[in-house]
């Protein structure tokens, strides 16, 4: 059952870039587990078992350790919020699929809200649309 949510999750993922695709989701700024967007990605390309996507610029990769399911979406140069990696975790609480968001931004304030709180609409939207991919 959690490969097949797992497999939901990443078409989704790859379908709508931002869009989290989980019916309880949270968002939280920061706290990815690395101290840099670059120390992030460093650390990720060094993996053996990631695989590793690009939807329009931004570079998607998808880490499955073990039960553990990571998405990382990563800015390209040139976008105005670069350097920014957002990292996406499924995790199961009772049994229940939730999708939890962190942001790291390294750009301007500005510019870091703005992309946090595109990220906190596409949440909601999805929140009541997106939820049809739950097993």
């Amino acid at each position: 059952m959690r490969r097949q949510f797992r497999q939901h999750f990443l078409l989704l993922v790859l379908a709508v870039g931002f869009m989290p695709d989980a019916a309880h989701a949270q968002t939280t700024v920061s706290g990815i587990g690395y101290a840099s967007v670059s120390a992030a990605r460093k650390a990720l390309a060094a993996k053996p078992d990631v695989q590793s996507a690009d939807h329009s610029g931004w570079t998607i990769i998808t880490d499955e350790a073990g039960d553990d399911f990571t998405t990382w979406t990563f800015a390209p140069k040139g976008h105005p919020a670069y350097p920014t990696v957002v990292r996406r975790d499924i995790v199961f609480k009772n049994g229940n699929p939730t999708l939890v968001t962190r942001v790291l931004c390294e750009s301007k304030r500005g510019v870091c809200d703005g992309l946090y709180n595109r990220l906190r609409g596409q949440i909601a939207r999805c929140t009541s649309n997106c939820t049809t991919v739950l097993p």
